[in-house]
């Protein structure tokens, strides 16, 4: 019989219920016969749901060379004879993608990707600048308001859609599909250079297996005039630890026009970074979640030690004090609120796709809303016990620098002083003699004869020299190693602290890496390439790339990497993915979709933020960074060998359009992609089932483009009880040849 004749005789006769208890027994006359489809009478909801159970079989069909008719029946359930709404869209996905190990590996490998560097290094920085514990007022609503909702919307749509930032974006609406090119490659730019900064701690790693840490002394010459051994004056004028960093590491260039010559100690160490990566990402989801264990516990362990030696030194105390004292009238600043917005933002690893890959090989069960919160409460704790850890040490170095300066200070005055030489030592002989003394003498100037003006500019301040404190590689690499020295057993404290930044670093990378790898796996660009190839690929050719980052230029190329591929691009995707998926995906459906994977439904805190104060913060901050790049201009920090100082110069014409080209590598995907498959260019588009003009009925996306009363979720019924509405039985739906590619 054809289905012609079972349209006519069944379509006016029978009700809905009737039609699906014969559902299969239509199908299997499909089957059988194989002939050209018409429209039937379909309720919306249940056609819409076969319809994606159909094209996902249609897929798996066309692989096979068979008939995708044969595998229309998967949808069917027996015991009721109608369809098996739940699993329809994610059962064939759920056995053939990779998952992790356990839950704790998911979350374990989530908090390594997030918790990087930056919590380290840049975190404690911003609290010291902006009103110490006062910073934390605007840290935490950005987190509430920006940051986990966020979170929660990247993980929650990869594990709906169980696809890489490529296919999630596409299948949202084809248009949006260079929105997840973009993610893959400002992940690739970011982790290209990230890997130079893994570079350099390889090499003060290696640096530390030592007796005395390199950076404990300056270096001697020989003095052409009295022929004897005298420190180095470069070093002297700047610091042991500054003279290490510029010249014994780095030997850097005067400026990014002076390319410099390759170094190859760093290019080594740069080898041995890509080369655990590779082994790392070879392993796959399952294998290398098991590496987590150490990338995210360890820095944990080594924040531990150091806060327990810390604590036991003396000036961790006043470290702490200046930390956390709050200065609540920095919160008029609007920077300290750009700061805090911007933070958040990087320090979760936002826009990036890599949160979508990561939920991709969760169960669809998985509560990713708990899991969401967990990680961005642990990451906010981790910077700030991170900053906690880096004052208490941060506080000791200013203390044993206040003492020095204060004893040489005094013996400099001693003449004016008229000290004799039993009163000199008694002032001098011990660290705390040395600042008592010292504040009677800043204190009451007069009284011992001195002149006004003389500690005017006297460096001999516990506030100057807690300022001191850098952010970034001036933290690590310049004001931390020099705290170190002042520790006993400093050898053993660096290593320990540069195998944590190490494993900081390598978390972050490997969730950078696997979005990009899942993306382009998912995409079935090179179906015949294993993913270990793949992964020799981007881990090889991401090499070459990166010896620019291990010239004698390479400190300024990574910090131009750092301020124009980071920002605005990552603004742009994470604002255009909350209108994608609020707006065009329809905030209904995706709420309808937690509720389905997670038995949770969202409260009205998670509408507000994702529809409107996320996205509006993220247009202020973005629109702010704009206003403050154009008022600074475009410049760097360049070392003076001359002066042992940095200072800042404006980048050149051709370092100017890198600059911008940086900037929009990230968002001219998204505008290409849009009009290629707008215009309908099948042979430009990576996805050329993607390429379909108008977009009405796309058969890869009918499901996410259809109206609002039929909601995209696999409980019809009650999707349809919660919209408050019935479908008309008798509503015409086409469904179309090209879906189950039947022909006589």
């Amino acid at each position: 019989m054809s289905l012609r004749i079972l349209v006519d005789v069944f379509g006016n006769v029978l009700d809905m219920e009737k039609l699906r208890r014969n559902s299969k027994e239509m199908l299997a006359e499909m089957e059988s016969s194989a002939l050209e489809i018409t429209p039937l009478r379909l309720d919306a909801g249940k056609y819409a749901t076969m319809r994606n159970s159909a094209v996902n079989n249609f897929d798996k069909a066309k692989e096979a060379e068979d008939k995708p008719a044969s595998f229309i029946l998967d949808g069917i359930d027996e015991s009721e004879g109608g369809l098996d709404l739940a699993g329809i869209s994610s059962a064939d996905s759920e056995e053939e993608r990779q998952g992790w190990g356990s839950k704790v590996q998911f979350l374990l490998s989530v908090v390594a990707y997030a918790v990087g560097l930056g919590n380290v290094w840049r975190f404690p920085y911003l609290c010291q600048q902006n009103g110490g514990g006062a910073f934390l007022i605007p840290y935490f609503i950005m987190l509430f308001v920006e940051g986990i909702p966020l979170c929660v919307l990247e993980l929650g749509i990869g594990q709906r859609l169980r696809m890489g930032s490529i296919g999630v974006w596409s299948k949202i609406h084809p248009l949006l599909g260079g929105l997840g090119i973009s993610c893959a490659l400002v992940s690739l730019l970011v982790g290209i250079y990230y890997t130079g900064v893994i570079t350099w701690c390889f090499f003060y790693l290696f640096s530390s297996l030592q007796t005395r840490l390199p950076w404990s002394d300056c270096p001697s010459t020989v003095d052409m005039y009295s022929n004897s051994t005298i420190p180095v004056t470069e070093c002297v004028a700047s610091s042991p630890t500054a003279y290490f960093w510029f010249r014994e590491t780095l030997d850097v260039t005067p400026s990014i026009n002076d390319f410099g010559g390759m170094q190859r100690k760093l290019a080594g160490c740069m080898a041995v970074s890509w080369i655990l990566i590779f082994v790392c990402m070879a392993r796959g989801i399952e294998n290398s979640g098991k590496i987590m264990y150490f990338t995210a516990g360890f820095p944990y362990v080594v924040l531990v030690i150091f806060l327990g030696r810390a604590v036991t030194l003396r000036g961790a105390v006043d470290g702490l004090r200046f930390l956390f004292t709050p200065q609540m009238e920095k919160l008029k600043d609007p920077i300290v609120w750009l700061d805090a917005a911007t933070q958040i933002f990087y320090s979760l690893g936002l826009g990036f796709g890599s949160l979508i890959a990561f939920g991709s090989y969760n169960p669809t069960k998985n509560k990713f809303t708990r899991d969401a919160v967990f990680v961005s409460l642990t990451n906010a704790f981790t910077a700030i016990f991170a900053s906690v850890v880096v004052f208490a040490i941060l506080g000791f170095k200013a203390t044993v620098q206040l003492e020095n300066c204060a004893c040489r200070e005094i013996r400099e005055l001693a003449p004016i002083l008229k000290l004799t030489p039993a009163e000199l030592t008694y002032a001098t002989d011990t660290p705390e003699h040395c600042v008592n003394y010292h504040a009677m003498l800043t204190k009451n100037p007069s009284l011992f004869h001195l002149p006004n003006g003389t500690f005017t500019n006297s460096s001999c301040s516990l506030p100057k020299l807690m300022t001191e404190a850098a952010e970034g590689t001036g933290l690590a690499f310049i004001v931390f190693t020099q705290a170190i020295v002042e520790l006993p057993w400093a050898p053993i404290w660096s290593i320990l602290f540069f195998t944590m930044l190490l494993a900081l670093g390598m978390g972050s990378m490997f969730g950078n890496l696997a979005g990009i790898q899942t993306s382009i796996f998912d995409l079935k660009l090179f179906p015949w390439l294993k993913k270990q190839v793949l992964s020799a690929i981007i881990c090889a050719g991401s090499f070459i790339i990166g010896l620019l980052f291990v010239t004698k230029s390479g400190l300024y190329w990574i910090g131009m990497f750092d301020t124009f591929v980071g920002t605005f691009s990552l603004m742009v995707i994470a604002l255009l993915e909350m209108i994608a998926v609020c707006w065009i995906y329809g905030y209904a459906r995706f709420a309808a979709d937690v509720k389905e994977m997670t038995g949770q439904t969202l409260s009205l805190y998670w509408s507000i933020t994702l529809k409107f104060l996320a996205p509006a913060v993220i247009v202020l901050v973005l629109a702010a960074s704009i206003v403050m790049r154009v008022k600074n201009g475009i410049n760097y920090s360049a070392y003076d060998i001359d002066t042992a100082s940095t200072h800042t110069l404006d980048y050149p014409i051709w370092a100017q359009v890198v600059c911008v080209t940086l900037i929009f590598a990230g968002i001219i995907p998204i505008i290409f992609v849009a009009l290629v498959r707008k215009l309908g260019l099948k042979k430009l588009d990576v996805d050329p089932s993607m390429v379909n003009t108008g977009f009405s009925t796309s058969t890869s996306t009918t499901t996410f483009m259809r109206p609002e009363n039929s909601v995209a979720s696999f409980d019809f019924e009650n999707d349809v009880r919660r919209s408050g509405h019935e479908q008309p039985h008798g509503q015409y739906l086409n469904i179309y040849r090209p879906l189950f590619h039947a022909s006589h």
